[in-house]
């Protein structure tokens, strides 16, 4: 997460990055698929914050998990 960014602006930003992958994320992070699209798209301006951090841990685990194993050679989906 960058220095200045938001939480939930963190949460979207990596929502449109992964865009074709909610349903991954929605599998691996237990948030329901729609309510992960409707943050993606803005139809809520203000989702509970339980939602948002869920999402985020996610992120920040699979980031982590991803530069473990660039360290290392081997891809967190690999080691799985």
């Amino acid at each position: 997460m960058k220095q200045t960014e938001n939480i939930l602006d963190f949460v979207r930003r990596r929502l449109a990055e992964g865009k074709g992958k909610w349903t991954d994320f929605s599998r691996d992070s237990g948030v329901p698929y729609f309510t992960i699209a409707k943050i993606a798209q803005g139809k809520v301006a203000n989702p509970r914050i339980n939602t948002v951090q869920a999402l985020a841990d996610y992120f920040n685990r699979t980031q982590a998990a991803s530069a473990v194993g660039a360290e290392s050679g081997v891809s967190p989906k690999a080691s799985a």
